[in-house]
């Protein structure tokens, strides 16, 4: 299950790095950091002993995030449709770019 949920998120995740919408929302590298993180665990999660009862408690604990992080790509795919719907060519450094960056950062 857990393995399922993260290659959705990782699709999201890559999706929105090929539309560069972290380079206008100047995030691409954290982006592509988490992109990294989340293939390790993808990869653990396949090599782990799903049986083993402290695992299965590290993996629920990772529920909570991983719901957080896959609001926060649905919010950044919605930001991005809205850009190109608009037609705009945003600058990175534009008050509504600046705005959201600041949102998605949890400021």
């Amino acid at each position: 299950m857990a393995e399922a949920f993260l290659k959705v998120i990782l699709d999201k995740l890559r999706w929105l790095i090929m539309e560069g919408l972290g380079v206008i929302l100047c995030i691409d590298e954290e982006m592509r950091k988490l992109c990294s993180t989340l293939t390790s665990l993808q990869a653990a999660l396949k090599d782990a002993d799903i049986e083993n009862s402290s695992f299965r408690d590290r993996v629920q604990n990772l529920r909570v995030p991983a719901y957080k992080i896959d609001d926060i790509l649905d919010e950044c795919s919605t930001h991005a449709s809205e850009l190109k719907h608009t037609g705009s060519k945003l600058s990175r450094y534009s008050p509504q770019n600046m705005l959201y960056r600041h949102k998605i950062g949890g400021g």
